[in-house]
């Protein structure tokens, strides 16, 4: 673990209280970084609050916790909540950042402004229905998160993440004319990042890190909501990985159609999901939810890349079938 000196260590709010959200609060803590959640109004946080990452646990008797009507600026603000929930969170999640503020989206799925990117004004429907979001948010003042790192909340007071190979957070920015150009806010962060032992980098291409990772997600989070198998058993059934690699195939033509790196072969992708899934019972997001009877992810992991794939007429037999029996499960 790296040191980051007191006067340099950055304000930095955890917008969400869900799985990822508190293991990132409890690293950042763990350093001595100025970290606070924030939860919903009304929503107390269950203390103890035991958060396990492979041989190193946590118990947290006491948490910095802000309800999120009650702001405070912060120099950034890590957006963990679930990206279909972003758009009406908005105006809540804005005062956090005041005048100066670096919005830090670490959500799973396509971000509201991918389509932007490759069309300018472009509104991905998907993940901002009535583009509030791209006509809202100063992309320059946008920085985005890359999550690798599997994380399961086991019970309300219990996180569990999962330590393998390749764990990582890769942060950049959406919109961006020089790749080679410093950012003073991302080494910032990254340097708070690495102070807490968490291993973040700057990807250039933060689009083709977004969809490399989108790759697995898009079949892998429906195909485990459906079957209510965990990561290790979809891998294991010959029906179900075929599936899986269908679907990705998939989303590679997608990706291919609109411009896209193709990403890595299905394969080799799976590669780091057999890491995970060895490392133990490992749930995806989407059945953590189902299981919590919560609202799928399905529109910005699914829905937005059938949306780009109907821009470009590419079939999509395999993900279609998925996002329509996946969304009969979501409340």
């Amino acid at each position: 673990m790296s040191a980051l000196p007191n006067t340099a260590a950055p304000r930095i709010a955890v917008f969400g209280a869900g799985a990822i959200g508190l293991y990132l609060s409890s690293r950042l803590l763990a350093a001595g970084l100025p970290v606070t959640l924030v939860n919903r109004p009304g929503s107390p946080l269950p203390l103890p609050l035991t958060v396990e990452d492979g041989e190193r646990s946590v118990v947290h008797t006491d948490f910095p916790v802000l309800a999120a009507d009650r702001p405070k600026v912060h120099d950034f603000v890590i957006v963990t909540i679930k990206a279909q929930e972003l758009p009406a969170a908005w105006p809540q999640i804005r005062p956090w950042l005041g005048e100066s503020g670096q919005l830090v989206v670490a959500q799973n799925g396509l971000p509201w402004w991918f389509l932007h990117r490759l069309d300018a004004g472009s509104v991905l429907r998907a993940a901002d229905p009535d583009g509030r979001l791209l006509r809202g948010i100063d992309l320059a003042r946008t920085i985005a998160c890359v999550i690798h790192k599997s994380v399961d909340r086991i019970a309300p007071d219990h996180v569990r993440a999962f330590a393998v190979p390749g764990d990582r957070f890769v942060f950049g920015r959406p919109l961006v004319s020089d790749e080679n150009a410093a950012d003073v806010a991302v080494d910032r962060l990254i340097a708070a990042f690495s102070a807490a032992g968490l291993k973040a980098e700057s990807g250039g291409d933060i689009a083709g890190a977004i969809w490399d990772k989108l790759l697995g997600n898009v079949v892998l989070n429906p195909l485990s909501a459906i079957s209510g198998l965990d990561m290790a058993a979809l891998l294991a059934d010959p029906a179900h990985y075929r599936t899986i690699v269908a679907g990705m195939r998939e989303a590679q033509a997608v990706a291919l159609a609109n411009g896209l790196p193709a990403g890595r072969p299905p394969e080799e992708r799976l590669a780091r999901t057999a890491q995970v899934a060895a490392s133990g019972h490992f749930r995806t997001s989407m059945l953590q939810d189902r299981r919590a009877g919560k609202a799928l992810e399905l529109e910005p992991i699914v829905g937005a890349v059938l949306e780009l794939a109907r821009r470009r007429a590419v079939p999509t037999p395999t993900l279609a079938r998925l996002y329509a029996e996946a969304g009969q499960l979501s409340p």
